[in-house]
């Protein structure tokens, strides 16, 4: 729903259609993360559980790593690290237009549980170059330019005439 309010709320997504997307994201992370992941990179990972909420959505997933892939299946339990913020904010992070330490320093993003593993988390993600990856750029330009869209429509609307 959109309105005057400089809050942006989106209807939860229908659990139908949250599994077809896991799939897809868990299917995306394990292309572009393969080559660390066959490195040891994410051996900080293996039985431990990284909680995504996404507060506007009213929705969340897991992320672990067997050792051998990145597993995402939706929230059950408890999770070691949770990061809490917007789709918005998700975006404008995946699109690379802020930065993990702005919106971690505004607020925008909010971190819960095991400190340690939210550090690791971070240097692993500061350390990836994806620019290499075939569909990299279209997903970055795609995502940036959903989180214009929404920043458009999150703007206050003028209605006073003159």
């Amino acid at each position: 729903m959109i309105s005057g309010s400089r809050s942006f709320r989106l209807p939860p997504p229908p659990a139908l259609l949250s599994v077809p997307a896991l799939i897809g994201l868990e299917q995306f992370l394990n292309r572009a993360l393969a080559g660390a992941m066959n490195s040891g990179e994410l051996e900080f990972l293996i039985a431990r559980r990284l909680r995504i909420c996404i507060t506007n959505l009213s929705f969340s997933f897991d992320i672990g790593f067997d050792g051998r892939r990145l597993l995402l299946e939706r929230s059950t339990g408890a999770a070691d690290l949770c990061i809490r913020g917007g789709s918005y904010e998700y975006l404008q992070l995946a699109s690379r237009r802020e930065d993990a330490d702005t919106l971690f320093f505004q607020r925008r993003l909010q971190t819960e549980g095991d400190t340690e593993l939210g550090l690791e988390v971070k240097n692993f993600l500061d350390g990836q170059d994806l620019s290499d990856q075939p569909m990299q750029h279209l997903l970055e330009t795609v995502l940036g330019s959903l989180a214009g869209a929404i920043e458009f429509c999150r703007r206050p609307r003028n209605t006073a005439s003159t």
